[in-house]
């Protein structure tokens, strides 16, 4: 094991657990459920992969639901997901394939032979629709019920896979679909599943290498944890291309493993250190150096008048877009890791972008300056990230993070913690550590707020409507706070 790797994971247990927050994406989610899926077969080549994947026969649960009684169908290794709102929720596979440098998909095809599973009473206890995401403080709507499909006599969802997706992580080309190993007829009564199903994938040459391809251990290793299939690792060979970025403020022969990207706005770039506020940037910067992580502060102001970040096309020559290049620039020609956004998001100082979904708007993401891939708006409209959007990109080659800060004694403040974190041996502490972040969207004032988010401890449920919503739940017991807590362990804070 080399030493840059080495000291990643030194940092990981230290101040980057404090530091950053990572995104994690369905991708994610399906690496983490690899383990309970069993590939029977595999073969792979430059042209052809095939691999068969075993499944065990579902569960089943029942549920009442407004008024009805329906079946709950789980699969070991699978998901749960309605496609949506009032069709069945049904399992899922989803599955991420390496394929070898500057290949692409020419055709999918999926085989296996289907198993009847019986299932007492489906027809009376069909299984559960998918109901819509409810936002944080909003009431859920009515109970949807597709009953279009639950009237048809033929199988749902009707394929065995959902269109794929291509990504990149790190240079690294990934297929992304979703297996869908259970069949429904709703008005039969009947589900068939499939023990082993086949993926036949059929490529062809796309004669371009991935732009953030590097060609070290460390990718490899990252991308091994996220595909079913390392062998095809061995077709990342140390003969294909590697590349700069063109121009920009990141000269190829600095090295930073960790940048801050901050403002000169309100003297957030640099102040001196005072008693009453102790630390600046120069200060955590010097700790990770310690650790041997090599660090450097850009500011957005040299980012906005560097021409190589701007475009001729105005929906990408915003101020995100250019933050955007600058780290695309640090991450080829500085091989940087890990990226601190040291600001708030208003517009004065370094603005977030705003992405939606089907269930929220104007949500901030700096998910854009960790995943570098594609644009997040293929379609070129106003909104950007929302479903069906090719442009989405599902990996990041940077870990993200942002200090919400507006005044140097914020970021004094945040070190002071970060500092006494990644220093600190008492495991007990540590292990009872909590975070709290969002927009709850209450009408409530910010004490109220403050107070049922236990700062002083509570046993009083002081939600929507303060002191109004009826009991503190019983099972809760006493929420302890950050006073009352610091109160009983005098020594841990």
């Amino acid at each position: 094991m080399n030493n840059k790797f080495l000291n990643k994971k030194i940092l990981g247990k230290s101040a980057i657990g404090a530091i950053f927050c990572i995104l994690i994406l369905l991708a994610s989610m399906a690496t983490a459920i690899n383990i309970n899926v069993t590939i029977k077969t595999s073969t792979s080549s430059n042209d052809v992969l095939s691999y068969t994947f075993l499944f065990m026969e579902p569960k089943t649960q029942n549920t009442f639901e407004n008024n009805q009684d329906y079946t709950l169908l789980e699969m070991q290794g699978c998901l749960a997901i309605g496609k949506n709102a009032g069709e069945p929720v049904m399992p899922i596979k989803p599955v991420s394939l390496l394929l070898p440098p500057m290949k692409s998909v020419k055709n999918i095809q999926i085989t296996g032979t289907p198993v009847e599973y019986q299932i007492n009473n489906l027809v009376d206890k069909p299984i559960f629709p998918y109901q819509n995401p409810v936002p944080f403080g909003e009431s859920p709507g009515d109970f949807v019920v597709n009953n279009e499909v639950y009237s048809t006599n033929s199988i749902y969802p009707g394929y065995l896979y959902d269109e794929y997706q291509i990504g990149y992580s790190r240079g690294y080309t990934i297929l992304n679909l979703n297996l869908n190993p259970v069949q429904y007829n709703p008005l039969g009564g009947t589900v068939k599943y499939y023990p082993e199903m086949t993926v036949n994938i059929e490529l062809k040459d796309d004669n371009e290498m991935n732009q953030f391809f590097q060609n070290n251990l460390e990718d490899r290793a990252w991308v091994e944890n996220l595909v079913y299939n390392n062998d095809v690792l061995d077709f990342y060979t140390e003969d294909l291309p590697t590349f700069n970025y063109p121009g920009g403020l990141c000269e190829p022969s600095g090295h930073y493993e960790y940048v801050i990207i901050t403002t000169t706005y309100n003297s957030l770039n640099y102040w001196e250190t005072t008693s009453s506020i102790p630390y600046n940037w120069d200060s955590l910067m010097n700790h990770h150096e310690s650790e041997g992580i090599s660090c450097t502060l850009v500011t957005v102001q040299d980012i906005y008048a560097c021409a190589d970040y701007q475009s001729s096309v105005p929906l990408f020559n915003d101020s995100q877009a250019r933050i955007r290049e600058f780290c695309k620039d640090a991450y080829q020609d500085w091989e940087t890791d890990y990226i601190l956004i040291g600001s708030d998001g208003e517009s004065n100082y370094i603005p977030a972008r705003l992405m939606d979904t089907n269930y929220e708007k104007d949500i901030d993401a700096d998910i854009y300056w960790s995943n570098l891939d594609d644009t997040f708006n293929a379609d070129s409209d106003n909104y950007w990230g929302e479903e069906g959007d090719t442009g989405f990109d599902l990996y990041a080659e940077i870990f993200i993070g942002r200090l919400t800060c507006d005044e140097p004694q914020d970021v004094s403040n945040w070190i002071t913690k970060s500092l006494y974190y990644a220093t600190s041996n008492d495991l007990e502490y540590l292990d009872n550590t909590g975070f709290y972040g969002g927009d709850t969207g209450w009408s409530c004032q910010g004490d109220d707020f403050m107070d049922y988010s236990a700062v002083k401890g509570t046993d009083d449920w002081l939600g929507p409507d303060p002191h109004y919503d009826g009991p503190f739940p019983t099972w809760v017991g006493f929420q302890f706070g950050f006073e009352t807590w610091n109160g009983k362990h005098p020594n841990n804070h």
